[in-house]
Order: structure tokens, then sequence, then C-alpha cells
């Protein structure tokens, strides 16, 4: 009687061994359907890692070269005394001078015809060559009164222009000046500035007469 209920309970031991390796062999090959085994020897990385550090290195060359100034010890050197040369080589008074003149379109037309019977022309203008000390107070002081343009008498108000800056007035004149066929020679900041304090705050417009018998030809 006691053999038979050992063997019984030794059965029933293996019975929940089996059980139980089951159970561990069930999880384990869970595991592996989840997790790659580890393997000897070099993985590569997923290709978009591989291109995501390729298109950072583009991107981290192409600023550098852009942004180093040459890699220029005194690019950046806050110190740096600017010699004006730059400015010289990039400014052009009549392509400035271009822009200014949209103040002056609506009177004056793009063409530099003028309106007839209103406004007189600038193209072909025999007031165009007259001294820049003429043609600055005209601009920023404004004429009014009568003016006689190659022959033919306008009688009108010019408003002044007194907002634009001394090199703002060199480049409006300088456009004009050479312009629609006119030739003349270019008109400085440094001829303006003089002609702004020679007159100082003047209030009213110049006429035509004023400006002849101040400046005679």
């Amino acid at each position: 009687m006691s053999e038979d209920k050992h063997s019984e309970d030794k059965e029933m031991r293996f019975d929940r061994a089996d059980l139980e390796d089951h159970e561990v062999q069930n999880i384990h090959s869970q595991v592996g359907r989840e997790k790659e085994e580890p393997k000897e020897g070099f993985a590569f990385p997923p290709l978009i890692i591989v291109f995501m550090c390729m298109g950072l290195c583009l991107w981290a060359g192409f600023e550098i070269s852009h942004s180093s100034g040459g890699f220029k010890w005194d690019v950046y050197d806050p110190d740096k005394k600017s010699t004006g040369k730059e400015v010289a080589k990039v400014y052009d008074p009549i392509k400035a001078g271009k822009r200014v003149y949209n103040n002056c379109i609506a009177c004056h037309q793009a063409n530099g015809m003028g309106v007839p019977g209103a406004f007189p022309p600038l193209a072909g203008s025999d007031w165009m060559g007259k001294s820049p000390d003429v043609l600055a107070r005209i601009v920023i002081y404004g004429l009014s009164g009568e003016i006689v343009v190659n022959g033919e008498t306008y009688n009108n108000v010019m408003t002044p222009l007194s907002n634009l800056s001394d090199k703002e007035v060199a480049a409006v004149l300088s456009y004009t000046r050479n312009a629609w066929g006119n030739q003349y020679s270019i008109v400085t900041e440094e001829e303006v500035a003089a002609v702004r304090a020679a007159v100082g705050s003047r209030s009213s417009p110049y006429t035509a007469a004023e400006l002849l018998e101040q400046f005679p030809d």
C-alpha cells in the first residue's frame, strides 16, 4: 500500500516538473521572438541613422564654409575700423537715386517728361545742367512761381523734400542728371551738405528768378 502511494507521489512530482518546464519554454520562446540573440562581431546601425549622420555632416560643412569668413582673425573683430572701401565698391549713386526718384514720379513721370502745362520735364531740361548749388536748393526747399524750361513757361509749386538726407538728395540729382539722355556730372553728398549749411532753416520755397539772380550762368 505504501509502495503504491510512493509511486503515485513520484508520478505527480514528475508531472509537475514537466508542466513547469513547459511553461519555462513558452516564456523563453516569447522572449526570443521579441529580442534577437546577441551575436559576435560588428553590427551595422539602421540606414536611417546613417543618412541622418551624413545629412548633419553636410549641413555643418555648409554652415562652416559660409559663416567662417575665410577663417580670418579680424572678420568678427568688434574693434576693426572700416576703411569705407567696401561701401565705395558697392554704392552706386545713380542706382540709389533711381529709388529716391519715386518721390518725384507723380509730377515728373517715370520717363522724366513731366506733365505738359503743369510740371516741367527733366529729360533734356536745360535746368539739369545748372550747378548743384541751384538744384540742391530746389530739391530741399522747393520751388514756386513761374519757371521757363526749354523755352516753355510753367507756373506751379514743387513740394520741398527736406526730409531727404544729403546722400539721398545727391543720389536723386545724380540720377536725374544722367537719365533719359542727360549727361552731367555726379552730385556729391558733400556738395549737398554745403548747400544745406549755407541756407540753414529756410521755410519758404525758392523762385526761379531768385535762383537765376543768385547763381547767374
